[in-house]
């Protein structure tokens, strides 16, 4: 075997040509375009307290809770709107479970990822608005329902003062 391999040429191994770098090209200075400074919205500083009313809004008919705990509050007005919307919705979605079994199922299915969305979005201070349902909350002035109806003070004045008249 050793003489069969002296008996073959040996041939000179090729060399392979080095890579070398591209040659690197000259390009001008980067023109920086003066920044514009864009007004910034400032989102409204959102408390504790408020993204946990926020987010119990979107749980049944708890969304009357931020109604009542915090009537001035525009985050937490926003989130009971669409949680009375949701809750609308949950209700329609239950008459179809009860009505028509498998397709309510899978109607249930998608209200119930839809609730657990708007809960962290209203968890993390994010005012999403719910397709179709956001449209239609944000119509909605939810705190004529919750208002107390009692007969308004001018109208109690007019009273006392028709009874001091017929006293005189």
């Amino acid at each position: 075997m050793v003489e069969e391999n002296k008996n073959q040429e040996t041939k000179p191994v090729e060399q392979i040509p080095a890579i070398e770098p591209a040659p690197q090209q000259q390009t001008a200075p980067e023109q920086t375009q003066p920044t514009q400074e864009t007004p910034t919205e400032e989102k409204p500083t959102i408390t504790q307290e408020e993204r946990i009313l926020s987010a119990l809004a979107y749980m049944s008919v708890a969304f009357i809770i931020p109604l009542i705990l915090k009537p001035d509050s525009k985050v937490c007005q926003f989130h009971a709107r669409q949680g009375a919307g949701m809750f609308a919705l949950c209700i329609l979605v239950l008459i179809m479970l009860i009505a028509m079994p498998i397709l309510g199922t899978l109607l249930f299915l998608g209200f119930f990822g839809l609730s657990v969305l708007a809960i962290y979005k209203a968890y993390i201070g994010d005012q999403w608005k719910i397709p179709v349902i956001g449209e239609f909350a944000g119509k909605v002035d939810l705190n004529k329902f919750i208002t107390p109806t009692t007969p308004s003070a001018s109208k109690k004045t007019e009273k006392v003062e028709k009874k001091d008249e017929q006293a005189k």
